[in-house]
């Protein structure tokens, strides 16, 4: 490392440290995968991290896994779940190669509501699940989740947890009158 010029990699941290600074990202819209991403198609899940297959996923991105899968409704139980992801029949696609990020061990599948975020300086968009914040969550509380009866959404029940302004705008139909 030279004094007087920077390295390469530090040169390419520079650039991308710039590009963060000169950022001006603006929430457009909250949609569903499937409406926002293309490669969001059936049996697809799109995942946190490089290319992984199930063998060498974490715990925690293999309980994600079946939860999505059993989200979707390609499952009616987490063991048929696995029976599925075992079998070769779920896609597995890095969040990144669709410009989406899955946080820690985040997934998106196709009727996952997104935020869609435009960096207006650059003109590229971006695309991200909701953040469920600490504590019990639709991914740690599957026996939480109940369908909407109002728009067939899944969301979590008010049972389980607080809910902010924006998780319940989700839901066109009000579904918290459901319960």
């Amino acid at each position: 490392m030279s004094l007087t010029s920077p390295s390469p990699i530090e040169a390419a941290n520079e650039q991308a440290l710039q590009g963060i600074f000169a950022a001006l990202p603006y929430l457009i819209a909250i949609q569903p995968a499937h409406e926002v991403l293309p490669q969001a198609g059936e049996y697809v899940v799109l995942h946190a991290g490089p290319p992984v297959t199930w063998e060498a996923m974490c715990g925690p991105m293999r309980g994600a896994l079946l939860g999505a899968v059993q989200y979707e409704g390609w499952a009616a139980d987490l063991e048929a779940a696995q029976a599925l992801v075992e079998a070769g029949r779920i896609s597995l696609q890095p969040c990144h190669s669709v410009q989406a990020v899955g946080p820690m061990a985040g997934l998106i599948t196709p009727s996952m509501p997104l935020l869609v975020v435009e960096n207006r300086a650059q003109g590229n968009r971006a695309y991200c699940t909701l953040n469920e914040g600490l504590g019990a969550t639709g991914r740690t509380m599957p026996a939480c989740w109940n369908a909407c009866a109002g728009c067939s959404t899944w969301l979590p029940r008010p049972c389980t947890r607080r809910y902010s302004a924006l998780a319940v705008s989700i839901c066109a139909c009000s579904w918290p009158r459901h319960y």
